[in-house]
């Protein structure tokens, strides 16, 4: 089972008990969404650290695209469009019902101690996707 499974069945594995088995699906693929939306903007902050002259070209494509207009607003516009991205990407692979229903059957058919083990490993792979981007941002800061 994937990382991106793993977390679909955590909130199932949370929610199931309280009675909240149906927003596990919903959950599943905000988490998913936000996980990646992190991974990606950590990987290209990353990049640009360790690439000195790309910082520059990001910062002259979005000169071109934008124009004079920088700063908070340029921000918030490219940040929402690559969640609009990976949220439709998401909604597209993970999201379907059969795809989502057999990953759940899959989860329901293994033991209990299992379910427990995959349940944390999705848990993990989202909770690490938090610091994961702070921690470039801070170095980036550092580094400057």
């Amino acid at each position: 089972m994937n990382l991106i499974q793993a977390l679909y069945c955590n909130q199932y594995f949370e929610l199931k008990p309280k009675g909240k088995a149906d927003m596990a699906k919903k959950n599943g693929t905000a988490l998913t969404a936000i996980a990646l939306v992190m991974y990606v903007f950590g990987f290209i902050f990353l990049a640009m650290i360790i690439s000195p002259g790309l910082d520059e070209a990001m910062g002259d494509l979005l000169k071109d695209i934008f124009g004079r207009r920088q700063g908070r607003m340029v921000g918030r516009l490219v940040a929402l469009v690559v969640f609009a991205a990976i949220f439709g990407i998401v909604k597209l692979v993970w999201d379907r019902e059969p795809v989502y229903q057999a990953t759940i059957q899959q989860f329901e058919r293994m033991p209990e101690g299992e379910q427990a083990r995959i349940s944390k490993k999705g848990f993990r792979f989202f909770v690490f996707s938090l610091p994961s981007i702070a921690l470039v941002i801070l170095y980036a800061f550092l580094a400057s």
